[in-house]
């Protein structure tokens, strides 16, 4: 019996969850500029997303440290989200 798998998506941070990271890389290598830069936009907001909520489970569980290196990684992702530089380069691309 055969086992049938959900298809994947060719482009974007599902890549990297659905496909695994070799298969994400190879295909980042494919893509022109404008659509590596998108992605790594979308990828920094998931980041974003998932270490507000681990940020959360870790204070309350009383884990104020781990929180506290969460919450950093939380401020970068949101940094590397919003970078206006990366905006101009998308703009221009």
């Amino acid at each position: 019996m055969t086992k049938k798998t959900a298809a994947r998506p060719e482009v974007g941070i599902d890549s990297y969850i659905v496909g695994g990271m070799s298969n994400a890389y190879s295909k980042t290598l494919q893509m022109g500029e404008c659509e590596r830069l998108k992605l790594k936009k979308e990828t920094a907001q998931y980041i974003h997303r998932m270490t507000a909520d681990l940020c959360v489970m870790a204070a309350k569980a009383d884990m104020e440290f781990l929180a506290y290196l969460i919450d950093m990684a939380r401020i970068e992702s949101y940094d590397r989200a919003h970078d206006q530089k990366l905006d101009e380069k998308m703009s221009v691309g």
